[in-house]
């Protein structure tokens, strides 16, 4: 249960500048001492600074991409290795910017002849490992916290290079039944519904952390996606709700709790 408060305090922090304590204990319903308990152990961990009676978010730069980097991590691992097997020798593929999509690259290190095009600063970095893998950096303004490119160049150049993939792997800030794939920066939605459209098959990729929360811009309906990645970590009543409303494939966290 502390690791499902952490995660959602951070997930409300995301579409907020701060939290009461008060607020976040009755929308998880604790008490506001163990509200408290837990800004402290998060602060401890550098994701946020308290104040009094709340907390704001201390992701910013470089320091916040790498801890988001880590959080999660044993998750996001999971979710990158079954991405990773839906892809095929051979193909052109469109991989999101973001800290899920990046844990996929490691298990694409067997493919050959692959093409990578990608609007994630951290991904062409990382893919440098592997100069067998032909990677193409789409041009525009980098945004530093969450180190992609966004803006309308790239999906100028999407469109006058006439670019069609065979798998697209997403990535979102919000996943829900009702809402969808959702993102907080309005400025990347353009990039990631062109690249749905153009490519074949396509991958949502989450952790279960995103579940349920929702935010101004909508990328698309889960049932938009050929197939939505997460891992296990969620009730039985949240797995039904989710696979309603798209096709899930929720992978194994060994050792996780479930609520």
């Amino acid at each position: 249960m502390k690791r499902y408060r952490h995660t959602q305090i951070l997930a409300l922090l995301e579409t907020r500048s701060a939290i009461r304590a008060t607020e976040a204990a009755e929308m998880l319903g604790v008490s506001v001492g163990t509200i408290r308990r837990d800004m402290a152990e998060l602060e401890a961990g550098g994701y946020l600074n308290r104040t009094h009676g709340g907390a704001f978010a201390a992701i910013e730069g470089e320091a916040g991409f790498m801890r988001r980097t880590c959080w999660n991590r044993d998750k996001k691992r999971v979710i990158g290795q079954a991405a990773a097997a839906h892809i095929s020798s051979g193909s052109v593929v469109f991989i999101d910017g973001g800290t899920t999509p990046e844990a996929m690259l490691p298990f694409l290190v067997e493919k050959t002849s692959l093409t990578v095009v990608t609007c994630g600063l951290n991904i062409a970095l990382q893919l440098l490992r592997w100069p067998y893998i032909s990677t193409i950096l789409l041009g525009g303004e980098v945004h530093a916290e969450s180190r992609t490119v966004t803006g309308t160049l790239p999906v100028t150049q999407l469109d006058s290079f006439g670019m069609r993939f065979d798998m697209a792997v997403i990535a979102t800030a919000g996943i829900s039944a009702e809402h969808g794939a959702t993102n907080r920066m309005l400025e990347r939605l353009a990039l990631k519904q062109l690249v749905l459209r153009n490519s074949a098959s396509s991958i949502l990729v989450g952790d279960s952390s995103k579940v349920n929360c929702a935010f101004l811009g909508r990328v698309a309906p889960l049932s938009a996606f050929s197939l939505c990645i997460m891992d296990d970590d969620l009730t039985d009543e949240q797995k039904a709700k989710l696979s309603e409303a798209g096709r899930f494939e929720f992978v194994p966290l060994e050792g996780s709790r479930r609520r």
